[in-house]
């Protein structure tokens, strides 16, 4: 008895099994027959351009397979071509979480972002791609990206050097004649309403002015904060604790106490890096900020910024006997090789623009040429950009001579490290800004 009772046991468990493939497999059937019949309408919507009602078909067979990637892009293309920037966004985003090592939808939301110029967003997708396995087009695509520009109005007549205080870049600017300040985002940090400014410097938290024909010190929301005892001639930047000055037609140095240093020179920079550029009688040379000697005077010229710098980046441009060369901070040449001009360094790695005869290009510290000189002018490598004059126009390459911002300008200046340059077209000058950037 017990033994025919196990066997209709099993039997029985048997036929429940069976039914219960047999339910699973006709709604498994049933399934994938629901599933097709949605995908066919949804993409004979498509085809008759009924972008409503294939996102909704789309929609049904997504609901009986949630994670089916290519269905998921499909339904992407679907609301782009309807016009609905929420559901593409959505859909390629959630494309992007059922695959991360696919690049197609990076690729459709980053391309849609830049066909809208929105660039800073398109960058983000790209950058967010880090675990696509096939890299090649998402690489080139981050490269394309990252040197678009953005466009900012300044409107200014005159520009001066990049000066980065901390994190943040700021320049000097000149409108209707009196000068002030801007940083990097083409916001005026101080209005312009100087006859001369000079640039901020963080430790000292101040900067030089001229006013009404009088020369002093302000701070970075323009109150009058250091003034001299005497009537000084020009009142230079600080750096490293001293700035330059001119008081009786010669040049020395004041701290902020406006104790006087070395008033003997008859020009003095100011100090980066631990030294300063100097110039009495017909030579120059250069000093360090105990006021000692760093070099003999003997040099022709040293090349300082529209701030006084010479040494902003580390690399000192001199000129001996009519020929550019290149120093250290410790006044030793960094190469054997001269050139017939050559421009400050704008970055602190970037390659140095250099004349050979009547053209320039680009060499690096140790005096190798790395672009050849096929330019009419050009300004020094930052942010792996420079900025080079054509036949009568500025635009920018990379270092591998490819143009990446196209020389629409009239001139064109270095870009500094927060993805910044001022450019000139007719007689004004705006920034650009590296998508990258920008925000």
């Amino acid at each position: 008895m017990k033994r025919f009772n196990s066997i209709l046991f099993m039997a029985v468990l048997v036929v429940m099994t069976g039914l219960t493939w047999f339910v699973l497999f006709k709604n498994q059937t049933t399934k994938n027959l629901e599933y097709d019949k949605y995908v066919h309408m949804a993409r004979r919507n498509m085809e008759k351009q009924i972008y409503v009602d294939a996102v909704a078909n789309y929609k049904e067979a997504l609901a009986l397979t949630p994670k089916d990637y290519n269905l998921e892009m499909e339904l992407a293309e679907a609301y782009y071509l309807w016009g609905n920037e929420e559901g593409f966004v959505t859909a390629c985003n959630t494309a992007i979480n059922i695959d991360a090592t696919n690049s197609s939808a990076y690729l459709k939301l980053a391309k849609y972002y830049e066909n809208l110029q929105k660039y800073h967003e398109a960058l983000n997708v790209v950058k967010s791609a880090d675990k696509v396995l096939e890299r090649q087009e998402i690489e080139q695509l981050f490269y394309d990206l990252k040197n678009k520009i953005v466009m900012k109005s300044v409107g200014a007549k005159e520009i001066t050097a990049w000066r980065k205080v901390g994190t943040v870049n700021y320049c000097t600017f000149q409108y209707e004649n009196k000068w002030g300040m801007l940083n990097s985002d083409a916001k005026q940090s101080i209005r312009p309403q100087y006859e001369y400014i000079g640039v901020y410097d963080e430790v000292s938290k101040l900067i030089p002015v001229c006013f009404n024909e009088e020369y002093y010190y302000i701070d970075s929301d323009a109150n009058r904060k250091l003034v001299g005892d005497y009537d000084y001639t020009f009142l230079g930047s600080f750096g490293d604790g001293y700035a330059p000055a001119q008081r009786d037609e010669k040049y020395g140095y004041i701290n902020i106490n406006f104790e006087e240093k070395n008033f003997e020179y008859d020009f003095a920079g100011s100090f980066a890096n631990g030294v300063a550029a100097v110039k009495q009688g017909e030579k120059w040379g250069l000093i360090n900020k105990d006021f000692k000697m760093v070099t003999e005077m003997k040099y022709d010229d040293i090349l300082i910024d529209d701030n006084g710098f010479c040494s902003m980046y580390g690399i000192i441009v001199a000129v001996d006997n009519g020929k550019y060369i290149f120093l250290n901070t410790e006044g030793k040449r960094t190469c054997e090789q001269q050139f017939d001009k050559a421009k400050i360094a704008s970055s602190n790695s970037g390659a140095i623009a250099v004349q050979v005869g009547e053209k320039w290009g680009f060499a690096d510290i140790n005096g190798n040429m790395v672009i050849e000189a096929v330019y009419e002018d050009a300004y020094s490598f930052s942010l792996g950009l420079a900025a080079v004059k054509t036949i009568s126009n500025w635009g920018y390459i990379d270092i591998n001579k490819n143009l990446i911002i196209s020389d629409d300008y009239m001139e064109a200046r270095p870009f500094n490290s927060n993805g910044s340059a001022m450019v000139k077209t007719g007689d004004i000058w705006d920034m650009i800004v590296l998508c990258e950037y920008s925000d």
